[in-house]
């Protein structure tokens, strides 16, 4: 463990929710490993950490450590929207209380890598002297539109305002819409994982399981990654968060786009108009005979068979970005130039 205080100290501001402290955990995992000489402290509620560190198959770089931020959540609550409220009741002062434990262990920080949602970020590291690096979890075109919001409106009007609709951080359709999924899979004869919690199993068709038995499986959970890249899978149904459309990309698999809400309605316009790589479903809700619909579409016929290719042509070029040389890598290093200077190795 880094414990020189004249060294680098890097601090990474999770928010805890969704999936948004995950690809922050996996830059911090990242940097480190690059930067041995620089200390690293990522910040985090202890639920959200303690999850991060159960799906690591190897411990963490001697040289980065987690620190557990109160949360304010009672044990036992599971309700997205209150966690998130009661989270930003104690916040920002439950990240100060904890990063000044770190700095005298560590040392001042000297850089703050944040989510884009947590606005203090910036004020956090101009305190300090610090730089400041700001991680948008989304998609590019979600943050296009939050850059360029008064152009936009501007250019195209805004007909109406003050509402707000949210099914939380994780997400699960109506009761109704799990039905009609179901009847579709059933309906359209093709085999089938289906990751769904056991609380939604009430909500299938009666039978259902039976029915589709020897072709069809539903599971609570599965290894998304290692699923997508097997190559019997032809076709990925999703809510459209950019983790599961680059994690789709990478593995040449075409998309089904049911978006809910945030950045996930122009992640599905950008998959099925812009890549083609994918549909998405014209209405809000899914029914059966969509279901029927884009499932021949994309799995049996030649437009299909086009989205497939394009996929795998994004794929190619994914993998390109990240071979040593690739753009990737070279954003990489400049970044890790930006956070530690030359101090890192």
């Amino acid at each position: 463990m880094v414990s020189a205080k004249s060294v680098p100290h890097v601090a990474f501001l999770a928010f805890p929710f969704g999936t948004h402290a995950s690809p922050l955990f996996s830059l911090a995992r990242a940097l480190a490993a690059d930067a041995p000489s620089t200390a690293f402290s990522f910040f985090n509620s202890a639920r959200s950490n303690s999850s991060l560190l159960q799906s690591l198959p190897s411990g963490l770089p001697p040289n980065l450590r987690t620190f557990d931020v109160p949360d304010n959540v009672p044990e036992g609550t599971w309700l997205p929207p209150v966690e998130v409220r009661l989270f930003l009741e104690v916040t920002p002062g439950n990240f100060l209380e904890t990063m000044a434990a770190a700095e005298g262990e560590f040392g001042r920080v000297t850089c703050v890598v944040g989510d884009a949602f947590l606005w203090f970020a910036g004020d956090v590291a101009a305190e300090r002297g610090a730089s400041w690096v700001a991680l948008w979890t989304g998609g590019p075109c979600s943050l296009a539109a939050h850059l360029y919001t008064d152009l936009l409106r501007d250019t195209f009007g805004v007909e109406d305002q003050v509402v707000y609709i949210s099914f939380g951080t994780v997400i699960m359709p109506s009761p109704q819409e799990l039905t009609e999924m179901a009847a579709g899979l059933e309906a359209s004869g093709v085999p089938f994982l289906w990751s769904l919690k056991d609380m939604a199993r009430k909500h299938l068709p009666e039978g259902f399981l039976d029915r589709v038995a020897g072709r069809g499986l539903v599971v609570p959970w599965a290894p998304q990654t290692q699923v997508l890249g097997h190559l019997a899978v032809g076709a990925f149904l999703t809510h459209c968060g950019w983790n599961s459309v680059l994690e789709s990309i990478s593995c040449g698999v075409p998309l089904i786009c049911r978006p809910f809400f945030g950045d996930q309605c122009l992640n599905a316009k950008t998959v099925s108009c812009v890549w083609e790589i994918g549909v998405a479903f014209e209405s809000r809700t899914m029914e059966k005979e969509d279901m029927v619909r884009v499932l021949n579409v994309v799995l049996k016929t030649e437009e299909g068979k086009k989205m497939s290719e394009k996929a795998d042509k994004l794929k190619t070029t994914a993998l390109q970005a990240t071979k040593p040389g690739g753009n990737s890598i070279k954003n990489f290093d400049t970044l890790v130039k930006m956070i530690v200077g030359n101090h890192g190795s």
